[in-house]
């Protein structure tokens, strides 16, 4: 592990959803993920057969992690111990992201949005709802 420490007087965050996460100090892995299954429909009905996870190919998959196999060559000076920062300032954090102070050996990170626009006809055009659905 890295062998710099990090000070920050002050951090402001206004908002971490979805998945994120802030974190101080050092750590050797992030392992972070959010599957997001967006249906927007425009009409007055609740559909009680919605979709799931599981019906869509996107979420069964995993992405496959190639080994980095170029040479790399890193000539580092650290002429001083600590890394300073006066301030941060985040307006946001979301969708499985990360804000760290701090050293990481290793991060993954990964996010799968499926977002259904239905523009069908809203329910006061049509004369009967469809079968499987709510009237609201």
């Amino acid at each position: 592990m890295f062998s710099r420490i990090s000070k920050v007087e002050r951090i402001n965050i206004t908002i971490i959803s979805f998945s994120s996460f802030f974190q101080i100090g050092d750590c050797q892995f992030i392992d972070g993920g959010n599957d997001v299954l967006a249906i927007q429909r425009r009409s007055d009905i609740l559909h009680t057969d919605d979709k799931d996870f599981n019906d869509y190919p996107i979420f069964q998959s995993y992405p496959t992690f190639l080994p980095i196999v170029e040479p790399m060559v890193i000539n580092t000076n650290q002429l001083q111990p600590f890394i300073s920062v006066g301030a941060i300032k985040i307006k946001g954090i979301s969708s499985s992201s990360v804000a760290r102070i701090g050293n990481t050996d290793h991060i993954r990170m990964r996010n799968r949005v499926m977002h259904i626009r239905d523009i069908s006809k809203k329910l006061s055009d049509v004369s009967t709802p469809p079968e499987g659905t709510i009237q609201l």
